[in-house]
Parts: structure tokens; C-alpha cells; sequence
């Protein structure tokens, strides 16, 4: 009966540990399981998911689009000011090379032009251009 008992609470320990990594919303421990690059302590799914937010608008700049920066464009045509900032680290960062050349193959089509556009950048940054 001991062995049978054990062996009932392992699983049940095993399913709530992978249910736990599924559910995570970092998605550090998916990001690991899968062989992820890592920034900033987040893997490329992270990444991609955090610059589906992202938005450049070319009179403001980089903002980080929330439910209060839609409302707030819908009701008034304009960008709240305390929205706009710099771009996203990850697109900015020499250390970020190996998760901008796994969002090369990211689903989206933006994050995909994204991640070109700052790897061209830092390519050019780092020749000097």
C-alpha cells in the first residue's frame, strides 16, 4: 500500500510541476525546456509576445500599447505623452543578438520586421555607420 501511495503522489506532483511551467507568465521555465535565448532574464517567447505591445508611432515614438493608451487614442486622437518612451531594450541591446535572430522565425510578421530592423541597426552601429 506504501508503494502505491508513493507512487500516486509523485504523479500528482509531476502534473502539477508541468501545469505550473505551462502556466507561468514569464515563460522562463518554458523558455529553458525549449532551448530559448535568453535577455534580461526572459526567453525569445517572452520577447515576442512583450513586443506584440509595442507600437512605433512616428510622431511620438516607441509606446507601449495598454487598454488605458487605446482608450485614451480613440477618445482623442493623439497619444497620452507619458506612454511614449524609448524603444524596447530588446531591440536596442548588443546582448539581445541571439534572441533578435530567433525572432526571425516568430510568427508575426511585425516582430519578424522588427527584429531585422534592429539587428540592422546594431550591425550598423557596431561598423560605424
Amino acid at each position: 500500500m506504501t508503494k502505491r501511495r508513493l507512487l500516486r503522489w509523485s504523479l500528482i506532483l509531476v502534473i502539477l510541476a508541468a501545469f505550473a511551467v505551462w502556466l507561468e507568465p514569464t515563460r522562463v521555465g518554458w523558455g529553458w525546456l525549449r532551448g530559448e535565448a535568453f535577455y534580461q532574464g526572459r526567453p525569445t517567447s517572452w520577447w515576442s509576445r512583450e513586443l506584440g505591445y509595442w507600437r512605433l508611432y512616428p510622431m511620438y515614438g516607441w509606446v507601449r500599447r495598454t487598454a488605458y493608451v487605446d482608450i485614451y487614442i480613440s477618445r482623442y486622437q493623439t497619444l497620452p505623452i507619458s506612454s511614449v518612451s524609448e524603444s524596447p531594450p530588446v531591440l536596442r541591446d548588443d546582448v539581445a543578438i541571439p534572441v533578435l535572430k530567433e525572432l526571425l522565425s516568430d510568427p508575426s510578421l511585425r516582430v519578424r520586421r522588427e527584429a531585422q530592423t534592429a539587428l540592422n541597426n546594431l550591425a550598423n552601429r557596431q561598423t560605424g555607420q
